[in-house]
């Protein structure tokens, strides 16, 4: 592009300092542009507690002002062509906070988060720009599972909630795991395994695909919000080295709408059964 300027050399200094005690690690490190990137920097945080035997605590923190990609400042396509004339910074803060063990014989993990952006540039159809709606974001998440694992029978559950600023990523999710592994015969030649998975997920809005760049754009499209299930199945057999199994995918679309979008113009997946078997060889 005649007059383009092609920002690509970046020269940059990191650094990392550990430091450990009897039951706690703690990590940060730093990235600092000093040549191009428009003098970008990343800074994180990292500490890991050992609560007695059964529990661990990890607490992570960062901020950083992050330069646009290289392919977002300037492109030259047969289709489309733009440049970012002023590039600025994106300002990015996260934070998380992660319980996790195992109390009463069950394995669990509580973990919440938080995302806070200023100026992120997002694809508008025709330029990248980071003054949109959404450029500018605050998200907090809290989740939360339990799990067990008994004579090769494993269950599980869990459960997020998600809030946002500007709505874009589904609102709540919640699920279920079901499975089972073991040999079903006195004699251990008959191997079954099994699996169950599903997820209910609340409050989506289905995303624009742009196929020139390759990308997701965060832009919703209308205000049409929808729920969605997703339920997959295995169930197998092994005899030594010898497997054969059933999956089931997109199970859930056989009760949701068949025009239902899960990307803008493109609907959900549909129902699919898989039949495999495999055998292997060595010496």
């Amino acid at each position: 592009m005649m007059g383009s300027q092609r920002d690509t050399l970046e020269l940059g200094l990191n650094g990392v300092l550990n430091f450990q005690g009897s039951n706690w690690k703690a990590k940060l490190s730093a990235e600092q542009n000093i040549s191009g990137a428009f003098k970008a920097f990343d800074y994180n945080g990292h500490l890991l507690v050992s609560l007695g035997h059964n529990h661990t605590l990890n607490v992570k923190g960062g901020y950083a002002a992050l330069a646009p990609d290289v392919f977002q400042r300037t492109y030259l396509g047969n289709t489309l062509q733009y440049q970012l004339l002023n590039p600025q910074l994106q300002q990015v803060v996260s934070a998380s906070l992660l319980l996790d063990g195992k109390v009463f014989g069950l394995d669990y993990s509580l973990k919440i988060s938080g995302l806070n952006t200023k100026g992120v540039y997002q694809f508008t159809g025709l330029i990248w720009q980071n003054q949109s709606n959404i450029s500018s974001q605050q998200l907090l998440v809290g989740s939360g599972s339990i799990n067990k694992l008994w004579k090769g029978l494993r269950i599980g559950v869990l459960a997020q909630v998600l809030l946002q600023q500007n709505a874009v990523f589904p609102a709540s999710t919640v699920g279920v795991n079901l499975g089972y592994s073991g040999y079903i015969t006195k004699s251990k030649s008959l191997y079954f395994f099994s699996s169950v998975n599903y997820r209910y997920i609340s409050g989506y809005k289905p995303l624009s695909i742009l196929p020139q760049l390759s990308l997701i754009s965060l832009s919703t499209q209308g205000n049409s919000v929808y729920d969605l299930h997703s339920l997959t199945m295995l169930i197998g057999f092994k005899v030594k080295t010898f497997r054969f199994f059933f999956s089931g995918a997109n199970i859930g679309t056989l009760w949701m709408p068949k025009d239902q979008p899960l990307y803008d113009h493109l609907p959900i997946p549909s129902f699919q059964l898989q039949v495999g078997i495999s055998w292997e060889f060595w010496n």
